[in-house]
């Protein structure tokens, strides 16, 4: 039963597992400095690496949503539209 759930997570492609693994460094990350800074110690390193995990991560999101966006434009194309578009021309 686990196997099976395993394999779905490992299916996905790898756009998406990358935002995945994107948004959980940036939660963990975010994580560590509260409690540091709840602890009393020093986040000034560890702060840095967090906003530049955050840069990461929007710069994934917008290069996921442009990929998409490109992908799923013919979706919405009427039929006697899309015989004469190449794929190759607009990806």
């Amino acid at each position: 039963m686990i196997t099976k759930h395993v394999y779905k997570l490992w299916n996905i492609e790898t756009s998406k597992l990358i935002l995945l693994v994107s948004y959980l460094i940036s939660l963990v990350l975010t994580l560590i400095v509260i409690i540091g800074a709840f602890t009393g110690f020093s986040m000034e390193y560890v702060t840095q690496i967090a906003l530049a995990s955050y840069l990461e991560l929007s710069a994934c999101n917008v290069w996921y949503l442009k990929k998409a966006c490109r992908e799923n434009i013919f979706k919405n194309l009427p039929e006697k539209y899309l015989e004469g578009v190449d794929i190759n021309n607009l990806i």
